[in-house]
């Protein structure tokens, strides 16, 4: 499975909301589309699944139009709906009635997908009567129905609570380790979690693509992050005075310290701090996260 979009763009009568976009997913990936509000994530997908038309650009699934490769897509979309009069099992085999599954394979598909996504004992229940992390495990039920080779979830955990949200999650563990996924999200804990490869949009452009290595992390191999009780800017001044201190930069609640070597001179920083009685919460060897990714290429520019 391979997904190619080159330089699409899309636009609402006069506003434009996705600029000369590109990205490409090979087959096995678990890719976060990530971004604010409104950069134009629901877009993409919804021109992907086939449900918007593209204005121009490509974009092709196995080197064919997306016209002609639905039946390898599935799709989640962010606000599922069912007809919440049927049963849980008679909304499966509607769906998979309009896929024109066989009866006998769709009977054994929907008995295997009820048990991977926990609904096995509800079959019978009726939908209204589901909570919202029952309906998001049916929604990825009708999504995964015809054995698609790539799925679409958009947001599929912004509307729960934790519990649901960290089912759900854990269930897309299980889906991504036979097809091919593309995520939406704004809970970048999640994102982080869940995919291997995350797409940063901003205003319908793209910002990052972390299979970059300069992007993800790299940047910050040799610093601290001490977080202090009360901002103390003594601190800054004192640091600044050692050699092997190459810069100093506040960051939120938490001072960014880079240094020669992180190995040796992180005990040189933990000394001078202990000597001088600063108190603090925590000093830990910082990582970069995808929060920090996202607030540094999206929220800051």
């Amino acid at each position: 499975m391979e997904l190619v979009m080159q330089k699409v763009n899309k636009a609402f009568k006069e506003k434009k909301v996705i600029n000369n976009f590109s990205l490409h997913i090979h087959s096995g990936e678990c890719v976060g589309l990530i971004g604010p509000n409104g950069a134009g994530k629901s877009t993409i997908m919804k021109m992907i699944t086939g449900i918007l038309q593209q204005d121009s650009g490509m974009i092709k699934l196995n080197n064919k139009e997306m016209t002609k490769m639905k039946k390898a897509v599935g799709y989640l979309p962010q606000y599922p709906t069912f007809y919440e009069w049927m049963r849980v099992k008679e909304s499966l085999i509607f769906m998979g009635q309009l896929f024109e599954i066989p009866d006998k394979t769709l009977q054994q598909r929907i008995k295997e997908l009820l048990h991977t996504v926990g609904l096995e004992n509800n079959e019978e229940d009726r939908i209204v009567t589901l909570s919202g992390g029952m309906k998001q495990r049916l929604g990825i039920a009708q999504a995964l129905l015809h054995k698609p080779t790539f799925v679409i979830l958009d947001e599929p955990v912004s509307a729960l609570d934790p519990v649901g949200r960290r089912e759900i999650i854990q269930l897309i563990q299980q889906i991504k380790n036979n097809t091919t996924v593309l995520l939406s999200t704004h809970i970048l804990s999640d994102a982080e979690e869940i995919c291997d490869r995350f797409v940063i949009l901003k205003d319908g452009e793209l910002v990052a693509d972390t299979n970059n290595e300069d992007i993800f992390g790299s940047r910050f191999q040799n610093t601290l992050s001490i977080e202090l009780v009360n901002e103390d800017i003594y601190i800054e001044e004192l640091l600044n005075k050692q050699t092997y201190v190459k810069n100093i930069k506040k960051q939120h609640d938490r001072y960014l310290i880079e240094v020669t070597d992180i190995d040796k001179n992180k005990f040189d920083v933990m000394k001078i701090i202990n000597e001088k009685r600063i108190n603090y919460k925590k000093i830990e060897i910082y990582r970069e996260n995808l929060e920090d990714i996202f607030l540094n290429l999206v929220v800051k520019k």
